[in-house]
């Protein structure tokens, strides 16, 4: 790794990685999410809380707004410094319960030789009888600091021990959740100082290589950014990513609704979708330069487009669809390190695109909407942006491909109530294909009844259970999940 990719990622690094002399102290980088431990051991844990993507977080990785809110479940990790030279990793449910065998690996299997570490191919020789996703996430993550140098030229041992307080494939981001946990603890435990931005994108290549689940990295920046209850982080990535907070008006709040079930090919429909959305980058590429466009300032992100230069300049000469091997015979791959074009694979190139640049659009306005909502009495702004997250949801599922029938009905169930009865607004989060359907609503009683009622009518429909996600209180503390 180069000199100028390790200054990126921290400011110091000690000669090997052990912990900070004493009891260790707790970065200032993360505060609030990193405490000592308690009792004798002198350990750090660390909390990621889950988030839920209000709107346009799918479209980070073509430059969009993306904004999220952070959940009331969360990763705990918690970080024991070992004299063994083995890494143990185990995941716990709870008290009782252990999420698969616990692994142990000698430190020198991970990393055989200075400056060379073993990659996700060599993992599951690594994991033996831990069958624990997360396990094998904490151990990528940790594969990836050491690649990186964050943990300097040398790991020491280390038990780490990874408590959650909701189901893993609750898509709110587990993985990441893990991976961004992982990285605070270590990180503060040996006291370096690394950059936020660096190590999100060192986790969101963690959770990609080492899981296969792709990941946007507003995802796990927002997890590594400091974050208060009643308030939605603002995350934008392109050449510098950035967060903000946006507090949500008084009396307003954010929930998240499980809808029981998810279609088991979301992956491979993400992937897809998003292979579509880079082709349609690499043509709008080929228009600029062919036409010499020089009068639009896009610096490569699709998502700077507005919609009126996309549907003058550029929608009609998009293909509606094309083959993998036709648009691999000219013009090669993507640029996309997630993904790869399936030669024998049809893509939607237009509709893909194009959800990029109108929900970046409706982001912004939704944004807009809780600013002037949170100055005003006026409920208009609010009921504007349940439209714009309305609109959202159709999009997900007509533009890019990612509906279900579940969170169709859900979101409709929803919509019957309507602002009247406190329900502003309602669309699929995440990956889509079923999962989780994120609420805009009031915090008031009547509202309170409303979602109930959607909710109760979804179950005797759909035969489903759900479970319903909050993120208007802090949930408890690190110690209540840490396991010693």
């Amino acid at each position: 790794m180069s000199a100028d990719r390790k200054s990126d990622v921290l400011a110091t690094v000690p000669p090997h990685t052990g912990f900070a002399a004493g009891r260790p102290s707790v970065s200032a980088v993360f505060p609030g999410a990193v405490q000592p431990l308690a009792g004798e051991h002198a350990g750090l844990v660390a909390r990621a809380r889950a988030r839920l993507d209000v709107i346009g977080g799918l479209s980070d990785f073509t430059g969009g707004l993306a904004l999220s809110v952070p959940t009331c479940d969360h990763v705990c990790v918690t970080v024991i410094p070992r004299d063994d030279d083995m890494i143990a990793i185990e995941s716990v449910r709870d008290s009782t319960t252990v999420d698969g065998s616990p692994m142990t690996v000698p430190v020198a299997r991970l990393m055989p030789s200075p400056g060379k570490v073993v990659d996700s191919a060599d993992g599951n020789a690594l994991l033996g009888g831990s069958n624990s996703q997360l396990v094998r996430c904490a151990l990528g993550t940790i594969a990836e600091l050491l690649r990186d140098g964050v943990l300097g030229n040398r790991m020491a041992g280390v038990t780490l021990k990874i408590s959650t307080s909701f189901d893993h494939t609750t898509d709110t981001g587990a993985y990441c959740a893990v991976a961004a946990g992982t990285a605070m603890a270590l990180t503060s435990a040996i006291a370096v100082e690394a950059d936020r931005t660096a190590l999100a994108r060192l986790c969101q290549r963690a959770v990609s290589s080492w899981i296969g689940v792709p990941s946007g990295i507003s995802n796990v920046l927002s997890m590594l950014s400091p974050s208060k209850a009643g308030e939605l982080l603002r995350c934008r990535v392109q050449s510098e990513p950035t967060v903000k907070a946006l507090p949500l008006p008084a009396g307003v709040r954010i929930v998240g609704v499980d809808c029981g079930t998810r279609n088991e090919n979301y992956i491979t429909r993400y992937n897809t979708a998003r292979t579509a959305a880079f082709m349609g980058r690499v043509l709008i590429d080929r228009i600029i330069k062919h036409e010499r466009y020089t009068a639009i300032e896009w610096n490569g992100y699709v998502s700077n487009l507005s919609c009126h230069t996309y549907v003058e300049y550029f929608r009609d000469r998009l293909p509606t669809k094309i083959k993998g091997w036709d648009f691999l015979d000219r013009f090669g791959e993507t640029g996309d390190t997630a993904t790869r074009v399936d030669p024998d694979a049809v893509y939607k190139v237009r509709s893909r695109t194009e959800h990029h640049i109108y929900e970046n659009a409706r982001a912004c306005e939704f944004a807009d909407c809780i600013v002037r909502a949170g100055r005003c009495t006026d409920p208009d702004p609010l009921s504007r942006a349940g439209e714009l997250m309305f609109a959202s949801h159709w999009s997900y599922g007509q533009r890019y491909g990612l509906g279900a029938v579940n969170t169709e009905l859900l979101v409709r169930l929803m919509r019957r109530y309507g602002a009247k009865a406190g329900i502003y607004g309602a669309k699929v989060s995440g990956f889509g294909c079923g999962g989780v359907v994120v609420v805009l609503m009031r915090a008031t009683d009547e509202a309170r009844e409303a979602l109930a009622g959607a909710v109760s009518a979804y179950e005797e429909r759909s035969g489903q259970k759900t479970r319903i996600i909050p993120c208007d209180e802090q949930g408890a503390s690190p110690e209540r999940f840490s396991t010693q």
